[in-house]
């Protein structure tokens, strides 16, 4: 479903940026990047009821439709704002209203005592994995495009897949095979 962000974004794109044109390689990447991902999702698709499940499934797709208009946004104002500001301030509003919420619903504000290890990794995450990638995420909207940005929602599922091959010793499906070999070709697109 957060695949459908890709989706999302073209179609808001005429709106937010009507000087972007979208090629219609780029129109046939996104169609070929989602049909992926759902192929290799298709029996979890299939056996989906309406359960929290599905409740689940529909606020990923309200994130989806959210993530597409401030990937819009950003391209439209993206000659006026920094980068780097740019992402310090979705950072900041992030860590403000997470804090907001962690006093309204939290029982207790007990930190619990970390080891150096635990450090290390929440460092990790906030460095490599949230502000270096937010960063490169902005770059890419302003001198490349919001599309192109959107494709790595079609990265994620064929990332994990192989991880899970490599190291989980998983097998891996046909529909897996199948789907990746098509997000491979969207992303050629």
């Amino acid at each position: 479903i957060n695949s459908s962000t890709s989706i999302f974004i073209i179609l808001f794109s005429p709106f937010f940026n009507p000087k972007d044109k979208i090629p219609l390689t780029q129109w046939l990447g996104v169609l070929l990047g989602f049909a992926g991902v759902a192929v290799i999702f298709w029996p979890d698709i299939m056996h989906t009821e309406l359960t929290l499940h599905f409740f689940g499934m529909l606020a990923v797709l309200v994130m989806a439709v959210m993530y597409a208009i401030s990937n819009q946004w950003a391209r439209r104002f993206s000659a006026q704002v920094d980068v780097r500001a740019n992402a310090f301030y979705q950072l900041l509003g992030s860590a403000v209203m997470m804090l907001i919420i962690s006093l309204i619903f939290d029982k207790q504000l007990v930190l619990p005592a970390f080891g150096y290890k635990a450090v290390l990794g929440i460092l990790y995450l906030a460095i490599f994995s949230t502000g270096l990638a937010i960063l490169m995420n902005y770059w890419i909207i302003k001198h490349v495009g919001g599309v192109q940005s959107g494709a790595i929602v079609f990265i994620s599922p064929l990332v994990a897949i192989v991880l899970d091959w490599i190291v989980l010793k998983q097998s891996l499906a046909l529909n897996q095979l199948l789907g990746g070999v098509i997000i491979l070709l969207a992303v050629v697109l």
